[in-house]
C-alpha cells in the first residue's frame, strides 16, 4: 500500500539505510527519497554513473522509488560524500542547491512556497514542511527590528560543508524564484572555514563570511512583506492539506514533541496564546492530530 516498502529483501540486496517513514527509530535523522534522487540526477549531469555511485555505498536505486522511503543519515552522508568526492567541483553544494530548485520544481514543498501570499508566509511554510525533504538540519528564524536572521542548526549530526552550502543555495534560490528575484541578502555566514568564490558571490549576491559562530543568511525585514504574484489561496489550502498528511507520516513522536515544545516556548516569549488550538495552528495541524 502507499507509503510502505516491500517485504524484507534478501541479504544480498542493497537496501541498507533505506527505511519506511513510519518504521524509523524515534531519533533517527533521514533524507527523503526525493532529495536522494535529485542528488543522483545531479551526479549524472556531472558525467558520473549514478548506479556506480550507489553500488559504492551499497544502495539499490530501485528502493528509492518506493513511496514513503527515506534514507538514513549515515547512508545519505556516505552517498553525498561519494558524489562530492567524484564531482571535481569546488562549489558542488552551491550548484546542487540550485539544481534542487530546478530539478524538483514540482516537489510539494516548492509548490507550497509558490502559492503563499508573501515571502514571510513562504519562509513560514518552508520551515513547517522542511522535513519533507530532510530532517538532518533544523531551520530557525529570528526577526529583528530591521533585519531577519535565518539559521540552520545541524544539532548532533556531522554535516559536510557542501551539505550546508546546498541548503543555503536551495533556500535562497527558491525564495528568489517566488519573489521574482526581488529578495536581496545582506550577509551570509558559514561556520566552516573557507573563502568566498565567484559562485558564492553570484548565487548569494552579498558578502559571504566563513568561520562564523552560526550558519545563517541575513536580509532586511522589509522583504518579508514582498507579495508572491501568482499565489493561489485555494491551491495553497489543498497543497497544505497534502503536505500535512505527508509530514505526519515522516515525523516521529520525538520530533513532534520537540516541535510542540518549541512552539509553546515561542508563544510564551511572544506573549501569545499557547493552548492546544493555538499551538496546533502554528504547526499547521488540527488539534486532534497534535494530541494524537
Amino acid at each position: 500500500s502507499p507509503g510502505e516498502i516491500p517485504a524484507m529483501p534478501s541479504l544480498h540486496s542493497r537496501w541498507h539505510g533505506i527505511v519506511d517513514a513510519r518504521m524509523r527509530a524515534r531519533t533517527e535523522a533521514t533524507a527523503s527519497a526525493d532529495l536522494t534522487r535529485v542528488l543522483l540526477r545531479h551526479a549524472s549531469r556531472l558525467g558520473l554513473d549514478a548506479r556506480d555511485v550507489c553500488r559504492a555505498v551499497d544502495i539499490d536505486p530501485a528502493a528509492l522509488e518506493t513511496p514513503g522511503a527515506r534514507l538514513s543519515l549515515a547512508r545519505f552522508a556516505a552517498l553525498w560524500e561519494a558524489v562530492a568526492s567524484r564531482a571535481g567541483d569546488p562549489d558542488f553544494g552551491l550548484h546542487l542547491g540550485a539544481a534542487i530548485v530546478s530539478s524538483a520544481s514540482g516537489h510539494l514543498l516548492l509548490a507550497v512556497l509558490r502559492n503563499c501570499p508573501t515571502v514571510a508566509d513562504a519562509i513560514d511554510r518552508f520551515f513547517r514542511y522542511h522535513d519533507l525533504l530532510a530532517d538532518i538540519v533544523r531551520p530557525e528564524i529570528r526577526r529583528g527590528v530591521d533585519a531577519v536572521h535565518v539559521a540552520w542548526m545541524p544539532g548532533s549530526a556531522r554535516v559536510h560543508r557542501h551539505h550546508v552550502e546546498a541548503v543555503f543555495s536551495t533556500f535562497v534560490t527558491a525564495l528568489r524564484q517566488v519573489s521574482e528575484d526581488r529578495l536581496q541578502l545582506e550577509t551570509v555566514r558559514f561556520r566552516h572555514p573557507g573563502s568566498a568564490s565567484a559562485e558564492h558571490r553570484r548565487i548569494f549576491g552579498a558578502p559571504v563570511l566563513f568561520g562564523e559562530p552560526v550558519n545563517e543568511v541575513v536580509f532586511a525585514r522589509r522583504f518579508l512583506a514582498l507579495p508572491i504574484s501568482l499565489a493561489s489561496s485555494e491551491l495553497l489550502r489543498d497543497l497544505e492539506a497534502l503536505a500535512q498528511r505527508q509530514l505526519a507520516r515522516v515525523s516521529t513522536p520525538a520530533a513532534w514533541a520537540e516541535k510542540t515544545a518549541s512552539a509553546i516556548s515561542a508563544a510564551l516569549l511572544g506573549g501569545q496564546a499557547s493552548g492546544v488550538a493555538a499551538v496546533a495552528g502554528s504547526l499547521a495541524v488540527g488539534s486532534r492530530t497534535l494530541q494524537t
